[in-house]
Protein backbone atom coordinates (compact mmCIF):
# COMPACT_ATOMS: atom_id res chain seq x y z
CA UNK A 1 0.00 0.00 0.00
CA UNK A 2 1.54 3.30 -1.01
CA UNK A 3 2.03 5.88 1.16
CA UNK A 4 -0.51 8.77 1.85
CA UNK A 5 2.36 11.15 1.60
CA UNK A 6 3.89 10.21 -1.39
CA UNK A 7 0.26 10.30 -2.48
CA UNK A 8 -0.23 13.85 -1.76
CA UNK A 9 3.29 14.77 -2.66
CA UNK A 10 2.10 13.30 -6.60
CA UNK A 11 -1.29 14.77 -6.16
CA UNK A 12 0.49 18.25 -5.19
CA UNK A 13 2.80 17.83 -8.12
CA UNK A 14 0.21 17.24 -10.75
CA UNK A 15 -1.62 20.54 -9.46
CA UNK A 16 1.47 22.54 -9.45
CA UNK A 17 1.93 21.13 -13.42
CA UNK A 18 -1.82 22.12 -14.34
CA UNK A 19 -1.27 25.52 -12.30
CA UNK A 20 2.08 25.77 -14.59
CA UNK A 21 0.21 24.94 -17.77
CA UNK A 22 -2.69 27.31 -17.05
CA UNK A 23 -0.41 30.07 -16.37
CA UNK A 24 1.41 29.73 -19.78
CA UNK A 25 -1.77 29.69 -21.57
CA UNK A 26 -3.08 32.63 -20.03
CA UNK A 27 0.32 34.78 -20.71
CA UNK A 28 0.13 33.36 -24.17
CA UNK A 29 -3.53 34.36 -24.42
CA UNK A 30 -2.36 37.99 -22.55
CA UNK A 31 0.53 38.35 -25.33
CA UNK A 32 -1.95 37.43 -28.02
CA UNK A 33 -4.34 39.76 -27.02
CA UNK A 34 -1.84 42.67 -27.08
CA UNK A 35 -1.16 41.91 -29.72
CA UNK A 36 -4.69 41.69 -31.52
CA UNK A 37 -5.06 44.98 -29.68
CA UNK A 38 -2.52 46.82 -31.10
CA UNK A 39 -3.06 45.85 -34.27
CA UNK A 40 -7.04 46.70 -34.09
CA UNK A 41 -5.84 50.28 -33.08
CA UNK A 42 -3.73 50.42 -35.98
CA UNK A 43 -6.25 49.41 -38.18
CA UNK A 44 -9.03 51.67 -36.52
CA UNK A 45 -6.68 54.69 -37.13
CA UNK A 46 -5.36 53.76 -40.58
CA UNK A 47 -9.16 53.14 -42.05
CA UNK A 48 -9.86 55.91 -44.81
CA UNK A 49 -12.91 56.67 -43.71
CA UNK A 50 -13.67 59.33 -40.57
CA UNK A 51 -14.83 56.70 -37.47
CA UNK A 52 -16.91 57.94 -34.44
CA UNK A 53 -17.26 56.01 -31.42
CA UNK A 54 -20.65 57.59 -29.00
CA UNK A 55 -21.80 56.09 -25.72
CA UNK A 56 -25.19 54.95 -24.95
CA UNK A 57 -24.96 58.59 -23.35
CA UNK A 58 -25.04 59.85 -26.39
CA UNK A 59 -21.75 61.50 -26.21
CA UNK A 60 -18.43 61.23 -28.36
CA UNK A 61 -15.76 58.38 -26.21
CA UNK A 62 -13.30 58.31 -29.49
CA UNK A 63 -12.94 59.15 -33.19
CA UNK A 64 -9.86 58.27 -35.22
CA UNK A 65 -7.04 59.80 -37.40
CA UNK A 66 -9.27 59.80 -40.61
CA UNK A 67 -11.84 61.73 -38.25
CA UNK A 68 -9.41 64.55 -36.80
CA UNK A 69 -8.35 65.17 -40.70
CA UNK A 70 -11.57 65.65 -42.37
CA UNK A 71 -13.27 67.72 -39.39
CA UNK A 72 -10.47 69.57 -38.40
CA UNK A 73 -10.81 68.53 -34.45
CA UNK A 74 -8.18 67.32 -32.37
CA UNK A 75 -9.77 64.29 -30.61
CA UNK A 76 -9.49 65.97 -27.72
CA UNK A 77 -11.67 68.73 -28.18
CA UNK A 78 -14.43 66.46 -29.65
CA UNK A 79 -14.31 63.74 -26.72
CA UNK A 80 -17.60 63.91 -24.88
CA UNK A 81 -19.28 66.33 -26.89
CA UNK A 82 -22.64 65.68 -28.43
CA UNK A 83 -22.48 64.81 -32.12
CA UNK A 84 -24.86 67.53 -32.80
CA UNK A 85 -21.34 69.65 -33.24
CA UNK A 86 -21.20 67.67 -36.44
CA UNK A 87 -25.03 68.63 -38.18
CA UNK A 88 -25.43 71.54 -39.52
CA UNK A 89 -27.53 73.79 -36.53
CA UNK A 90 -30.98 74.17 -38.90
CA UNK A 91 -30.97 69.93 -38.55
CA UNK A 92 -29.49 69.42 -34.83
CA UNK A 93 -33.14 69.19 -32.74
CA UNK A 94 -34.17 66.43 -35.72
CA UNK A 95 -30.88 64.68 -35.08
CA UNK A 96 -30.85 64.82 -31.56
CA UNK A 97 -34.71 63.16 -31.86
CA UNK A 98 -33.20 60.12 -35.00
CA UNK A 99 -30.02 59.94 -32.25
CA UNK A 100 -32.36 58.68 -29.70
CA UNK A 101 -34.93 56.52 -31.94
CA UNK A 102 -31.44 54.66 -33.26
CA UNK A 103 -30.84 54.15 -29.54
CA UNK A 104 -34.14 52.60 -28.65
CA UNK A 105 -33.84 50.09 -31.75
CA UNK A 106 -29.72 49.98 -32.75
CA UNK A 107 -28.78 48.15 -35.79
CA UNK A 108 -26.54 48.17 -38.78
CA UNK A 109 -27.67 51.26 -41.42
CA UNK A 110 -26.70 52.90 -44.08
CA UNK A 111 -28.00 56.32 -43.69
CA UNK A 112 -27.69 57.54 -46.95
CA UNK A 113 -29.59 55.00 -48.22
CA UNK A 114 -32.66 57.76 -47.45
CA UNK A 115 -30.86 61.19 -47.76
CA UNK A 116 -27.87 63.32 -47.95
CA UNK A 117 -26.16 64.37 -45.15
CA UNK A 118 -24.51 67.48 -44.71
CA UNK A 119 -21.51 67.52 -42.06
CA UNK A 120 -19.88 70.34 -40.28
CA UNK A 121 -16.19 70.77 -40.02
CA UNK A 122 -14.57 72.71 -36.93
CA UNK A 123 -13.95 75.79 -39.52
CA UNK A 124 -17.75 75.86 -40.32
CA UNK A 125 -17.40 74.54 -43.64
CA UNK A 126 -20.12 72.41 -44.86
CA UNK A 127 -19.34 68.64 -46.49
CA UNK A 128 -21.66 66.38 -48.17
CA UNK A 129 -21.09 62.80 -46.36
CA UNK A 130 -22.12 58.94 -46.61
CA UNK A 131 -23.05 57.64 -42.80
CA UNK A 132 -23.47 54.05 -41.71
CA UNK A 133 -23.95 53.39 -38.49
CA UNK A 134 -23.06 50.10 -36.03
CA UNK A 135 -24.01 49.20 -32.85
CA UNK A 136 -21.34 47.85 -30.21
CA UNK A 137 -22.09 45.36 -27.49
CA UNK A 138 -20.12 45.80 -24.24
CA UNK A 139 -20.27 44.78 -20.40
CA UNK A 140 -20.80 48.15 -20.10
CA UNK A 141 -23.24 49.29 -22.33
CA UNK A 142 -24.06 49.81 -26.03
CA UNK A 143 -21.79 52.24 -28.44
CA UNK A 144 -22.77 53.30 -32.13
CA UNK A 145 -20.02 53.51 -34.20
CA UNK A 146 -20.36 56.11 -37.06
CA UNK A 147 -18.37 55.33 -40.06
CA UNK A 148 -18.12 58.87 -42.48
CA UNK A 149 -17.09 58.99 -45.71
CA UNK A 150 -16.90 62.23 -47.48
CA UNK A 151 -18.29 62.33 -50.89
CA UNK A 152 -18.07 65.16 -53.78
CA UNK A 153 -19.76 68.87 -52.90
Amino acid sequence: MPDDTMILAEDAKAIIERYRTLAEAAISDAESWLRHGALSRAISEAIPDAIIVTSQAGLIVWVNARFELMFGYHRSEITGQAPEVLVPEAVRPRHVMLRREYSEDPGVRDLTERMTFRAVRKNGAEINVMIRLGPVVIPDGIYTIAVIRKTRD
